[in-house]
């Protein structure tokens, strides 16, 4: 990765966060952030430095009785979780019926 780099997934409807891999000044970190429905990020969580040189990722969505939330977190070991920053209301007014996923990168730059 290279200044400026973020790596993720995340989990978007009208509104979305996501949690992902970020390089800012040599050092990588892990943020959450999440935005509103105008598209603004509205929340951005203090950065976590990154231990390892692999981490897993995972979006948590709940639609248990109407929840309607997203939530993040990380594992260095695929067993054990620390979630990451808030919850997402998800708002479903975009004609899926349901939250989707996915994962994003975003370079700065090409080299």
């Amino acid at each position: 990765m290279q200044d400026g780099d973020v790596a993720g997934i995340s989990a978007y409807q009208r509104t979305y966060g996501y949690i992902a891999v970020t390089m800012e000044g040599g050092t990588r970190s892990l943020v959450m952030r999440r935005a509103g429905g105008d598209g603004v990020i509205a929340f951005t969580s203090a950065p976590v430095p990154l231990r390892a040189d692999v981490v897993y990722l995972r979006a948590d969505v709940d639609f248990r009785d109407a929840a309607d939330t997203a939530s993040f977190a990380y594992s260095y070991d695929g067993s054990n979780w620390t979630r990451l920053g808030d919850t997402v209301p998800m708002r479903y007014d975009l004609g899926l019926g349901c939250a989707a996923i996915g994962t994003a990168e975003q370079a700065d730059r090409c080299e």
